[in-house]
């Protein structure tokens, strides 16, 4: 998502202003630490490689691909080690940079990418926290050649010129310590996390799938087209009409594969064309739908027209099991089906004429309200992790800038930076 200098939230262009240098510290050129590693290797037609990818964001550095040595169409190659710090040239403005991990030990990249080694003074996996730093990230875009930001080449040499606050090797043991400790916490939050999602997905296919079902329910299910389970609201907000500022909705507020809502944006008179709903209606993105967009609205608005606005027919459904039904693998395939490939986007036409099978509305209440249940307790997950994310980074911006110093033998201090 694009903030409002025009480039994207992963990007720091400001000018980079050191600030002074906490006690105990020494201010550095980075030159006099690190230096850019190169082990070039002679590529063997019939020999195997692993090839990497570095994320952006320093979401981690990830096998690519293998390939033959034949069938790697640049010739030029370096082999990479377990620790050293790689760094994505062209995609390095938006943070992709990181440690690689013992199991890529022995890839190769190419010169699209900088190797970084440590004389000493700078641990790699201190200097891996260090690069989530605003100043770390301005100092990179700064290092950075060209004149569109998806374009831009980072020189190493210019980067290696910035002076930096450097602690002692002690102590940027310490921080890492403390800060690897947080993160093996964020990591069992996030296992945990991932667990919950994945009970709930067998839940929601046993239970809306007539294969599991309570004891005090023997009816039998009745086979429906999707059209006279819910119908698609056309209705549009007029700006011309409303002169008051409106909740709006897009694509991006919505979490991915939860139905959490993350977030919205005003709306007024003078916004193009969006979608109204209501209380209870149920928003499905139809644009790429494999992205599994979905929310069960608790109030009225307005959203972006790249969501269904579905109204359960309360003869037949509620609206709380409608929320559920748009996410049972037999509705995602139904409207993955109907979606086009170049930009898919599903089609009701094809979707609406579906049949799915409905349990009674005694039922189908019971079955939300565990569903719901379920929900509750991934969503206080989700809270946790965001809380303890957040909490993490605050505490990492005082540790690295030297707001917060630490003791080498005791608990972090607080001390006045000189």
């Amino acid at each position: 998502m694009a903030r409002e200098n025009g480039k994207p939230a992963t990007i720091q262009p400001g000018l980079p202003k050191l600030p002074g240098t906490p006690a105990g510290w020494r201010k550095s050129r980075l030159g006099k630490h690190l230096f850019e590693i190169k082990r070039p290797v002679d590529l063997c037609p019939d020999k195997t490689y692993k090839l990497v990818t570095v994320k952006r964001a320093r979401g981690g550095i990830e096998k690519r691909c293998e390939s033959l040595g034949c069938e790697i169409k640049t010739p030029t190659q370096f082999t990479i080690q377990s620790g050293d710090f790689l760094i994505s040239k062209r995609q390095i403005v938006h943070g992709a940079c990181g440690l690689v991990p013992s199991e890529l030990d022995g890839s190769i990249v190419s010169n699209e990418y900088a190797v970084i080694g440590t004389h000493g003074g700078i641990d790699l996996s201190f200097l891996r926290y260090l690069s989530e730093t605003v100043y770390f990230q301005q100092t990179c875009y700064h290092s950075s050649i060209g004149i569109h930001v998806e374009k831009m080449i980072f020189n190493v040499e210019r980067w290696l010129n910035w002076h930096f606050n450097i602690p002692t090797l002690l102590e940027q043991t310490k921080i890492v310590e403390m800060l690897a400790s947080w993160d093996s916490a964020i990591a069992t939050v996030r296992r945990l996390l991932e667990n919950s999602k994945v009970q709930k997905r067998g839940l929601l296919q046993q239970l809306l799938s007539q294969k599991t079902r309570f004891a005090d329910f023997g009816i039998d299910w009745q086979e429906m087209q999707f059209n006279s389970i819910a119908s698609l609201s056309k209705e549009r907000f007029n700006p011309s009409l409303s002169d008051k500022q409106h909740q709006c909705i897009e694509l991006e507020h919505i979490e991915q594969g939860t139905g959490r809502l993350c977030g919205y944006t005003k709306t007024n008179a003078k916004s193009s064309l969006k979608a109204i709903f209501s209380a209870n209606d149920v928003l499905f993105g139809k644009l790429r739908s494999y992205l599994q967009k979905y929310w069960m609205a608790d109030r009225e608005g307005v959203c972006s027209t790249e969501f269904w606005v579905l109204r359960a027919n309360p003869i037949v459904c509620l609206p709380e099991y409608l929320f559920y039904l748009v996410q049972t693998e037999g509705f995602l395939r139904a409207v993955n089906v109907a979606s086009g490939s170049k930009m898919p986007r599903a089609e009701w036409g094809v979707v609406s004429k579906n049949q799915f099978l409905l349990p009674p509305l005694e039922e189908q209440h019971k079955i939300a309200g565990l569903l719901k249940a379920v929900d509750t307790e991934l969503f206080a997950r989700q809270n946790q992790l965001v809380m303890l994310n957040r909490e993490r980074q605050a505490l990492l911006q005082q540790l690295l800038t030297g707001r917060r110093l630490v003791k080498v033998d005791d608990s972090p201090i607080d001390k006045a930076v000189t």
